[in-house]
């Protein structure tokens, strides 16, 4: 499912989105975080800081630019 969270600034999007993103992990689904470059570092550290190493396995956080590396680095093998 994909879903748009917006909001002004200092609304608790980004808790918000923590917050479900580790709900969802904790309930085995798995999760994709699709973030700008300059906000990936803050939010794998808010996610992966409450999951554990089984539940962290179901989580990927992609910026832009890592998502389309990962993406080249799969389809050229």
């Amino acid at each position: 499912m994909l879903k748009f969270i917006i909001g002004t600034a200092g609304t608790g999007k980004s808790r918000y989105i923590c917050d479900r993103i580790v709900q969802l992990a904790q309930q085995g689904e798995k999760c994709l975080l699709l973030i700008p470059e300059q906000f990936s570092k803050t939010a794998e550290a808010m996610i992966f800081s409450a999951l554990d190493d089984t539940q962290s396995n179901s989580v990927e956080v992609f910026s832009f630019t890592g998502l389309l590396r990962d993406v080249n680095t799969n389809h050229t093998r």
